[in-house]
């Protein structure tokens, strides 16, 4: 069914009608009778609604509309499809419609169906339940148990017996303190039995309830349980126990008692300290504060302890025997208190006692004072006075032992660098009674200023150790620089200067030292001051050696200071001292230098011309460099102002170091990439230099040279077709490498090379041959062209004439010989004659001997067929 409700003043998951009852119930039926039972619905919704109950699937039950089966004259019909036929109803909000379930049994035997409501938004079952037969329990209306102490069970038996027709099984259900011993019983008809009740209040009061018996078919049957908890008569013979002094690891035992004067076996359980007693002991508990000698006893040590039972075990001080058990009715049991001090204190407990027949458990206050041993020092509070730093400090002291019994000793140290300077020994060991043992503290200052420091010594069996205090004051040594300052005077830049000094240690301990340069105040030739240079930068001015070291008592370190500079300008800092990291600058002394920077020239003109160069092949030049200045100077020649890819320049030594007054030259090396003209320049910088001197570098880049001889060739006259070859000597005359193209152009095609492409080393020649065959007999003309690669191109001349026809036979006619043969018979000659010409040609047979034929008037023997014929160019005729 799909829901059809737009308007509900119900919630989603809300019913639109209630029924009543919930289940419908048939109790002892007889067969083939037919008995019934009205289902109302009530309508919850704020609109009319409709609904529909539909068949259940037995025959033994029927739903007809209305009460009595008589419902309304004309029922609408059902409107959902797919379900069992019903009767459908529309009922105004609030209203109820009913329904007759009818059942009509045909079997002794229980019946389980269920009715299925569809109202417009929902469905939902109501329960068909028919019983043939039911068990009915007779017991009393309540159960009242006597007054039971609490934490103990107390039990009351009740008769419960079947009054109904049928056999029952029934479950029985309580709420604490109250429960039954067995929960589930079965009772045939008539039958009885006895069910236990048990009561075990938790606490003092008067508890009810209600215990309720379900059977099996769903009805209830309940009584009422009553009981009061009460406190049984239990106490303990003294609430406050004081034990005797006791030497630590020693025991000292007491008794106290526990009177039982109820009527019940009680189980009891002991355990330390609850929380609220251990705060308001811990509130009221004097504070324990550290001895400097060894006496412990007026002290209070309040331990937390756990509170579950058993924990006497975790316990070392106080113990009680039996931990846990029973105590029998109208009896007293003993219990054994055992005290075994751990620490030379007074300790105090609170036992509490949980024992079943009390709410709040029995309390016993425990109180023991521990003993232990008694030793102190000679001296408490040591000054030490001043001390130079690195210098090891030794002294003595006195551990005593004045109780009566043995003592052990250790040292606990802290991990801080004031701790770590100090050591003991021994730093532990064992006393006995009445002795004494001297202490060796050695000091060894590493760091300065004045310092306080107090040692714990630990005695066992104490709770508080033993305090040594040291005091005193650690002064940097006396160090000396020689000679006071230190002055580098005039310096080339990038040049290295060193001077030398003497560190002198004045101490009678060896000093760790470290050497540095501050930031410099550093003072350009234009005057201007340039302040907090950074520390980076000097380091890589300055070098020291050493930087660091061990300087000996009363000895002495040479130092050297090197000087770098890399800048013109003048040098003023300070050379400084460090004493490891114990005291920054401890020393220092100033130094002082002047850096000038020397002008160098080139010695030549402003142009260094290379002239005509060829491509690919290396040119060197020299050139000079001057240095006018007394001081050393770091040059550099660069290549400037060069198009990639058009010339290589490579400067050798292009870089170095030039004396004062010196003249030095320098090797220029050119390779010219690419044909034309060369422009570029030279650098010569000085390191540290700000404006360069420039020289200017020119040269023409031209290809390689070759040569052909002759320049013109002629072959005269030449019959047609007939091949006649003639040679160009090409001869590269520069010293680089050249590739030679040889090209024909002409549109006659009469003459061939032997080669397209020429490769000749320097000074190299090479032979090109060219064929001349004319097809033609006329004047030829052709023109011969070497393309030097990068270089120029050289015509040569080619010219011939071509005689005689290019028309060629197969077979050779100067003479025809036909031979012997009869008169009157027919023999020929065949040939083929082929046009090797440009030109089509016409081939007409004469005979030569035509005139003196007709002057004799001889008969024609010889006929040649055709006798004329047209030839086109490479074409032929048979």
């Amino acid at each position: 069914m799909e829901p059809r409700v737009r308007n509900s003043s119900l919630a989603p998951g809300e019913l639109l009608f209630e029924p009543d009852p919930q289940v419908v119930f048939f109790v002892d039926f007889e067969l083939f009778k037919t008995y019934e039972c009205v289902l109302r619905l009530r309508n919850r919704d704020s609109f009319a609604r409709r609904v529909q109950v539909l068949q259940p699937d037995t025959r033994a039950f029927v739903i007809l509309p209305g009460k009595g089966g008589i419902g309304p004259a004309s029922p609408k019909m059902p409107f959902w499809i797919g379900f069992r036929v019903g009767c459908l109803f529309q009922v105004a909000p609030g209203m109820t419609t009913c329904f007759t379930v009818q059942f009509t049994p045909d079997a002794r035997e229980d019946y389980i169906s269920e009715l299925v409501v569809v109202t417009e938004r929902e469905k939902f079952i109501v329960p068909l339940r028919a019983i043939c037969g039911i068990g009915f329990l007779d017991l009393p209306p309540s159960v009242a148990f006597n007054p039971t102490p609490v934490k103990v069970k107390g039990e009351k038996t009740i008769l419960l017996r079947n009054t109904g027709t049928k056999a029952m099984v029934f479950t029985i259900h309580t709420t604490p303190p109250f429960s039954a011993v067995s929960t589930r019983c079965f009772l045939d008809v008539g039958d009885s039995t006895q069910v236990t009740f048990s009561f075990e209040p938790a606490r003092v009061s008067t508890y009810s309830s209600v215990a309720l018996l379900r059977t099996t078919e769903g009805l209830e049957f309940s009584t009422d349980l009553i009981g009061k908890g009460v406190n049984a008569d239990v106490k303990l013979s003294a609430a406050f126990l004081k034990m005797e002094n006791t030497s630590v690891a020693l025991i000292h035992e007491k008794t106290v008692h526990l009177h039982n004067n109820s009527d019940h076996h009680l189980d009891f359980c002991w355990s330390l300290l609850t929380d609220d007693s251990r705060t308001e002991f811990d509130q009221t508990s004097d504070a324990v504060t550290p001895r400097k000698n060894g006496s412990c006893e007026d002290e209070t040590l309040l331990v937390p302890t756990s509170t579950q039972p058993g924990d006497w075990q975790e316990d070392p001080v106080f113990q009680i025997f039996p931990s846990e058990g029973r105590v029998w009715a109208n009896t007293s049991l003993v219990f054994k208190v055992v005290f075994r001090p751990a620490l030379a204190l007074r300790y105090r407990r609170i036992a509490t006692c949980a024992i079943a027949g009390r709410e709040a458990p029995l309390s016993l206050d425990l109180e023991g004072t521990g003993t232990g041993p008694k030793a102190q020092f000679l001296e408490t509070d040591v000054d030490l006075g001043p001390i130079v730093v690195h210098t090891e400090t030794t002294m003595e002291n006195e551990l005593m032992n004045q109780g009566d019994i043995g003592a052990t000793f250790s040292l606990r140290k802290s991990t801080s660098l004031a701790q770590s300077m100090f050591s003991f020994t021994p730093e532990g060991g064992h006393l006995a009674v009445g002795e004494t043992v001297k202490i060796k503290t050695r000091f060894h200052a590493r760091a300065l200023g004045t310092f306080e420091e107090t040692f714990h010594w630990w005695i066992n069996d104490l709770p508080q150790p033993l305090q040594t205090t040291f005091r005193g004051e650690v002064l940097p040594p006396v160090l000396k620089l020689d000679p006071s300052s230190i002055d580098f005077g005039r310096l080339a830049l990038g040049f290295s200067e060193t001077r030398r000094v003497t560190l002198k240690n004045a101490s009678s301990a060896p000093q760790p030292f470290r050497l540095r340069l501050e930031a410099a105040q550093q003072e350009s030739e234009t005057g201007t001051q340039e302040n907090e240079v950074e520390e980076t930068e000097a380091k890589q001015e300055f070098g020291i050696h050493p930087v660091e070291g061990i300087l000996e008592a009363r000895g002495t370190q040479e130092v050297a200071l090197v000087l770098t500079p890399a800048k013109a300008q003048a040098y003023n800092t300070h050379l400084i001292v460090d004493l490891g990291s114990l005291a920054p600058q401890l020393l220092s002394v100033p130094v002082k230098a002047t850096c000038e920077l020397p002008t160098l020239t080139f010695e030549s003109d402003d142009i260094l011309h290379f002239g005509d160069v060829f491509v690919g092949h290396a040119y060197s030049q020299k050139i000079f460099i001057r240095n006018p200045s007394a001081l050393p100077a770091r040059y550099e020649v660069s290549v400037q102002e060069i198009e990639a890819g058009q010339v290589t320049l490579h400067v050798e030594e292009g870089a170095g170091a030039i004396e004062g007054l010196e003249r030095r030259s320098v090797s220029v090396h050119l390779c010219a990439k690419t044909t034309g003209s060369v422009a570029a320049s030279l650098s010569l910088s000085v390191v540290g230099g700000k404006e360069p001197t420039s020289l200017r570098l020119r040269a023409t880049s031209c290809g390689p040279r070759v040569r052909a001889e002759p320049k013109e060739l002629d072959w005269g006259k030449v019959p047609c077709l007939e091949e006649a070859p003639r040679c160009v000597k090409v001869t590269n005359t520069c010293p680089i490498p050249a590739e030679v193209t040889c090209a024909l152009r002409g549109k006659e095609g009469c003459f061939r090379l032997n080669r397209h492409l020429l490769t000749l080393a320097p000074g190299a020649s090479e032979i090109l041959e060219v064929t001349a065959a004319f097809q033609e007999p006329v004047q030829q003309q052709e023109l011969l062209v070497l393309s030097v690669a990068d270089g120029a191109e050289i015509p040569v001349t080619l010219r011939g004439l071509g005689t005689q026809t290019p028309v060629v036979f197969s077979r050779d006619l100067t003479l025809v010989d036909f031979g012997m043969f009869y008169t009157g018979q027919l023999k020929s000659f065949k040939f083929t004659a082929a046009n090797r010409g440009r030109r089509a040609r016409k081939l007409s047979w004469v005979d030569a001997c035509r005139a003196e034929k007709q002057l004799h008037l001889t008969e024609n023997a010889f006929t040649v067929v055709p006798e004329t014929v047209v030839l086109e160019p490479n074409a032929s005729a048979a």
